[in-house]
């Protein structure tokens, strides 16, 4: 038997349709034909690669990669496996972190121990290259929570340093380093608080709120960016990669796997060499 071929009810379950019991209920109602023709054997083996399989009428294809979407919560780390920390793998369904199909699936670069936001899993090793390679200039915005409260002029001397290109010291075993041009702006206390939803954000001692957009990943960047003016990251949140925002319906912790549309969209920023937010 090919490779390729396999079951009725784990090419539908890998392909979004829920999980197994949810999958069965499908394949007992009818709904699914393949070739033209009506199964309900769960244990029916088809090959995803020539076999026309419908759903409610609706095509179903094989998918070369997965794609998901995760509000990382704080206190996990971006890993596989940890011996001190608990890892936003656990998080993740058992298929997820068991199957064979699934051993490729990875994060697409880190966010720290400490840091909420989106987070995105592929098997995809070519696009997570392109999108965390600074070459790319793949914009990322992040909700930024900051202890020390700021004057106008503070404000604007921030905007224009980071936009100029901050120069940030050494940490750990990082040495200082020129960082690209980076978007500023302060918002009202209210909107970050909206937009951060959760109990952390809450429990942070802020005063000032900002948005800040950089398009590299340098080690603790935006904590680095503000200790260069004095100031502390209290509380931090990725809100979107490129024009992919982060579902605001997903409480920390929780995932979903991306839309077509979602998935096509980060697929053509290659094509198009960029995906910033303006």
């Amino acid at each position: 038997m090919a490779s390729n071929v396999e079951r009725l009810d784990k090419f539908l379950a890998n392909n979004s349709f829920g999980t197994r019991k949810d999958v069965k209920k499908i394949i007992r109602s009818g709904a699914v034909k393949i070739n033209g023709n009506v199964v309900t054997d769960r244990s029916f083996h088809l090959d995803p690669l020539k076999d026309n399989v419908l759903v409610e009428n609706e095509p179903v294809f094989a998918r070369e990669f997965v794609y998901l979407m995760m509000n990382k919560a704080a206190g996990f780390v971006s890993a596989k496996s940890d011996k001190r920390y608990k890892t936003v793998f656990d998080l993740l369904d058992e298929k997820y972190r068991s199957a064979k199909e699934f051993d490729a699936l990875h994060t697409v670069g880190r966010l720290d121990l400490d840091t909420e936001g989106l987070l995105l899993f592929t098997t995809d090793g070519s696009l997570t290259h392109f999108l965390i390679s600074p070459k790319s200039h793949i914009d990322k915005t992040y909700l930024v929570f900051l202890k020390e409260k700021m004057t106008a002029d503070e404000k604007s001397e921030c905007i224009k340093r980071f936009a100029a290109g901050i120069h940030i010291v050494g940490e750990d075993n990082e040495g200082e380093a020129d960082c690209a041009p980076a978007k500023a702006e302060f918002i009202e206390k209210e909107k970050a608080f909206v937009l951060a939803g959760s109990v952390a954000a809450s429990a942070s001692a802020s005063n000032e709120f900002s948005l800040l957009t950089i398009h590299e990943g340098k080690y603790h960047q935006v904590k680095r960016m503000f200790c260069a003016l004095s100031n502390t990251v209290v509380y931090l949140k990725r809100l979107s990669i490129g024009n992919l925002h982060l579902d605001p319906s997903l409480k920390p912790g929780e995932y979903r796997e991306l839309t077509a549309e979602e998935a096509e969209f980060l697929k053509s920023c290659r094509v198009k060499k960029s995906c910033g937010t303006e």
